[in-house]
């Protein structure tokens, strides 16, 4: 009891320095949870802005519009899991070479 006692005490005198600590850790929590939010929202908008560009092209292989050249943004999981043939032959190209999935940045073929 005298402990807890000795304790309040010093923080009563020292509150000053306690206060000061406390926003301090505090800001540094929100600074940290900022960066974080950011770099998720990064990945959310890079993910859309592939899906987006995923959907246009599909829409313009199915209308038939073969003046329009389009590029597919795919992850090397999209390839794994896709009923595409095309994109499971690509997929099927880099096992076949050996190429890691974190080595492949980029996969083009011509139709």
């Amino acid at each position: 009891m005298i402990q807890m006692a000795t304790i309040i005490a010093w923080l009563l005198k020292n509150y000053k320095t306690v206060l000061g600590a406390v926003l301090g850790l505090s800001v540094a929590c929100l600074v940290l949870w900022s960066i974080n939010l950011h770099n998720q929202n990064k990945k959310l908008i890079e993910s859309l802005e592939a899906a987006s560009n995923n959907i246009e092209t599909y829409q313009n292989i199915i209308a038939g519009n073969e003046e329009q050249n389009g590029v597919l943004r795919l992850t090397i999981a999209d390839m794994q899991v896709s009923k595409d043939k095309l994109l499971q032959q690509l997929d099927s190209v880099r096992a076949a070479n050996k190429i890691k999935p974190s080595n492949l940045t980029t996969a083009a073929t011509q139709t």
